[in-house]
């Protein structure tokens, strides 16, 4: 097990901490150390300290663990102390995993009833000093030449303006990427692959390029920050709305038409920019978001209210077999494997159920158009937004979307107004005359 971080080392004593060292960027190996005994040779479990100033230091750690502090391994800190010497290891700058399972390895060292494998250790070898203090952010502008290898350990990279055409092998060979800027390029697609290369990847920036669409496999990164401005998007798909740690998207300058019904599910979103895109109406959980800050101008929003009347008076019509036999369908087919599917349903059926819509009111699904009815209803942003910004209008209403499966949900998510009583001379609402037989 190896671990980049920062460590600082104390010296212990019964009044407390005796003398503190820096916090220093440092290497944490985790192995096994071959020792000879009189009778037996063994393999001590043993940490190796590598720093910038020194190259390696080993402590025992089978059965010199005193104390392990874990309590904030999710925000990358740690601190363990050993019995001899009696020194203090407070940790910080790791990764939350990694340090995980040092905390576990730890705590199996001075039990001796669990051991710990081998394929979770690494080879005690002593690392350059100049390894330690390897970069770990890199940028890149139209001034610098791309390099041909990139550092092992690197974090954040940035390269703009340099008329890429795709992202590189390279880029994606770099697993403990948190952070990549390619904005300002000409990349024309994003590779599916980039998900499973890049597991840690917090923000990507792909603003200024010639993207027309984002790959499904994309959204199942841990994302908080996300640009796509000025791009050839058109839509983005339900997919999208599976980012819930996102805090950040701004996919201004695009193309967009259309957005994915389940935005609202995004609850961490703070920040939301769809500003110059072909918006014409928002999807109907728009309403459930909670932002700090909101653009909308340069869409072509017009609030027409006048189809409500239509689809108040209009039947709505009766559901075709293929209908029904979707709706049917797709209550059984969450417990069917999705590499069995085709051999339990016709092809027809399976492309029949990918468009499906979500009712407004009773969140069942539909797939024909024709079957289903759209309302639209004037939003105030204000009262999900701090900030929103829109051009023509002072109110910031936007037109929001809904589709109604059936006129009870209809009636239930529309009540009809109430007509008033018609009043009498002195002004007072005319009583009700009763007949009786």
């Amino acid at each position: 097990m190896r671990i980049a971080c920062k460590v600082q080392v104390e010296a212990m004593s019964s009044k407390g901490p005796q003398k503190s060292g820096r916090l220093l960027k440092s290497i944490l190996i985790v192995g096994r150390e071959q020792t000879r005994s009189a009778f037996r040779k063994t393999n001590q479990l043993t940490l190796m300290l590598c720093t910038s100033n020194n190259s390696g230091t080993q402590y025992q750690l089978q059965g010199n663990v005193d104390r392990v502090h874990g309590a904030f391994v999710k925000d990358g800190k740690m601190s363990f102390s050993l019995k001899k010497p009696n020194y203090r290891f407070v940790i910080s700058g790791g990764d939350p995993e990694d340090l995980a399972n040092f905390a576990r390895i730890l705590q199996k060292a001075n039990n001796h009833f669990e051991s710990v494998f081998d394929k979770e250790l690494s080879e005690l070898k002593f690392v350059d000093t100049t390894d330690v203090t390897m970069v770990q952010r890199l940028v890149i502008d139209a001034e610098k030449n791309v390099p041909d290898d990139f550092p092992p350990r690197l974090q954040h990279l940035t390269i703009t303006h340099h008329n890429l055409q795709f992202v590189s092998g390279k880029v994606m060979a770099i697993r403990n990427l948190t952070s990549l800027d390619l904005s300002g390029n000409a990349i024309s697609a994003i590779p599916a692959e980039l998900a499973n290369s890049l597991p840690r990847l917090a923000l990507l920036n792909l603003g200024y390029n010639r993207i027309r669409t984002i790959p499904d496999k994309i959204f199942s990164l841990p994302l908080k920050v996300l640009n796509m401005e000025h791009n050839l998007l058109t839509s983005l798909n339900e997919t999208f709305c599976k980012l819930q740690s996102l805090r950040m998207c701004n996919v201004s300058h695009c193309k967009l038409n259309s957005l994915p019904e389940s935005l609202g599910r995004l609850r961490e979103l703070k920040q939301l920019d769809l500003s110059n895109n072909q918006l014409q109406h928002l999807p109907y959980t728009f309403k459930h978001l909670k932002l700090d800050s909101l653009a909308l101008f340069g869409n072509p929003f017009t609030i027409d209210t006048k189809g409500n009347k239509t689809a108040y008076t209009t039947p709505f019509p009766t559901p075709s077999l293929m209908e029904y036999s979707a709706r049917h369908a797709i209550l059984s087919v969450s417990r069917i494997p999705r590499h069995k599917v085709r051999y339990y349903m016709p092809l027809e059926l399976v492309y029949y159920m990918k468009q499906a819509r979500r009712c407004s009111q009773c969140q069942c699904r539909m797939f024909d158009p024709c079957v289903y009815k759209q309302l639209v209803t004037a939003f105030d942003c204000t009262t999900i937004a701090t900030t929103v910004t829109m051009h023509g209008t002072h109110l910031a209403k936007v037109p929001l979307k809904h589709l109604v499966c059936s006129r009870t949900c209809m009636l239930l998510l529309f009540p009809p107004k109430k007509r008033p009583r018609p009043a009498d001379a002195a002004g007072r609402p005319a009583q009700r005359v009763r007949t009786g037989s």
